[in-house]
């Protein structure tokens, strides 16, 4: 083996073995309560991203000295997983599915992995 092949597999070893494993995901809503309450609810959760270390690798290689597929998380498919989750989190909570969300968000908080987090408020609560 070359030298330089040696070096760059190094490399990519030491990239992937650096490369974020978990995602922290928000789930943001304001809805109406079975009761016509208007309500506020947050859903955070870290989830195992276990194949990406490797692509960010690939694209750190390609794209020069940064992980580039993180910026375009979440992906489709993890908005669908935190979506679900939030919603089933919510029902648990509510201990119904007969309400009505009026505007939800998903972001991307950071890429630490950290205990679930679910914060509900109705407006009288805010106030």
């Amino acid at each position: 083996m070359s030298r330089i092949f040696r070096i760059i597999l190094l490399i990519c070893v030491v990239i992937y073995s650096m490369g974020c494993g978990t995602i922290r995901m928000r789930y943001d809503s304001d809805l109406q309560t079975p009761e016509g309450k208007t309500a506020h609810y947050v859903y955070e959760k870290s989830y195992e991203i276990p194949l990406y270390p490797t692509l960010c690798g690939l694209s750190a290689i390609f794209f020069g000295g940064a992980c580039w597929f993180y910026l375009v998380m979440p992906t489709v498919h993890q908005d669908d997983f935190v979506t679900k989750d939030a919603l089933s989190s919510l029902d648990q909570r509510l201990k119904t599915d007969k309400y009505k969300i009026t505007r939800q968000r998903l972001s991307r908080v950071n890429w630490e992995d950290q205990p679930e987090l679910t914060e509900f408020k109705t407006l009288e609560d805010q106030k």
